[in-house]
């Protein structure tokens, strides 16, 4: 009886010891290796912002650029306006390049989509000012 008990708190100790193996695993931060990965983890992090900051101030730059006036480049019919901003004048030019590669069913779903977009009431009213520059 006292050999069984014996056996059964080693059977216990080892199940204990083999579950809490990997909690029990020496760490070093001394480490020379681990410094150098350390460093290698820091230097990628600092490219990683450097290139957010970078592309933070590309979008900047292009929403400014966007928002400037806009002055056509060719002479508009009499009586046709050009858009106030680049920003407009952009999304016109992609819209009607846009319909002009596609079929009369992705142009309906477009207006239908964004019949309640002011943006786009270019598209969708006739009445629009920027109607005429939208077919031009």
């Amino acid at each position: 009886e006292e050999l069984l008990a014996k056996e059964e708190e080693l059977k216990r100790q080892q199940a204990s010891a083999d579950s809490s193996a990997f909690h029990n695993a020496s760490f070093s931060y001394d480490d020379d290796n681990d410094d150098d990965v350390g460093k290698a983890k820091d230097a990628e992090a600092k490219k990683k912002d450097d290139d957010d900051d970078d592309k933070d101030e590309k979008m900047k730059k292009l929403r400014d650029n966007l928002s400037e006036p806009f002055i056509s480049a060719s002479v508009l019919p009499e009586g046709m306006i050009s858009p106030e901003t680049k920003k407009i004048h952009m999304i016109i030019q992609h819209t009607a390049e846009f319909v002009a590669k596609n079929d009369d069913e992705v142009v309906q779903a477009l207006q239908s989509n964004q019949a309640k977009n002011p943006v786009f009431s270019f598209l969708i009213n006739s009445e629009d000012p920027m109607h005429p520059y939208y077919l031009h």
